[in-house]
């Protein structure tokens, strides 16, 4: 059975059908279908049962409503579907990408409260890893001339370096 919607000259620009054999229901729109909750949620359910929830919430908010229930991120690459990120909801939302993490900026790690590991690459050239703790803050670096260079954050100084040619 299907409701089609048109102009006053029945051009049809829209309809909702529903299909007995195949027990589905299909929105058509020539535009865009808008779901306007007006301030509200959007739910999404199956059984009855609330598996997805969409809302504007200072800013977009899409969670997931079943405990524990991982999130898939999917898509076709090159004719095969394959899962690009996984939310891993029963240990905090641990994500597990499925190939590179490319970014322009830091990646960082906190390790409780104020010990962290961070990515680091500077327009100057620098590319490494910048490691805090409680006692102290370290660099292990390519820096902008190639060398390999231990820097000591917290006093500020060079501790080591190893040139191209291997001199340390």
């Amino acid at each position: 059975q299907t409701i089609a919607f048109g102009d006053s000259n029945n051009n049809k620009s829209g309809s909702i059908a529903y299909d007995h054999s195949a027990d589905s229901l299909t929105l058509d729109a020539a535009g865009d279908i808008i779901l306007d909750a007006d301030g509200s949620d959007i739910l999404l359910k199956d059984g009855g049962t609330h598996w997805l929830n969409l809302a504007n919430s200072s800013g977009a908010n899409i969670t997931s409503m079943v405990s524990d229930a991982d999130m898939f991120f999917r898509g076709n690459d090159g004719g095969s579907i394959i899962t690009a990120l996984t939310l891993d909801m029963s240990e905090a939302g641990a994500a597990t990408f499925n190939s590179t993490i490319n970014t322009s900026g830091q990646i960082t790690q906190t390790v409780a409260g104020s010990n962290y590991f961070r990515s680091i690459a500077s327009s100057s050239g620098n590319a490494g890893l910048y490691m805090q703790n409680t006692a102290r803050n370290w660099f292990v670096l390519n820096n902008s001339a190639g060398t390999f260079e231990i820097y000591d954050g917290t006093a500020s100084a060079t501790r080591m370096q190893i040139d191209a040619s291997g001199n340390i």
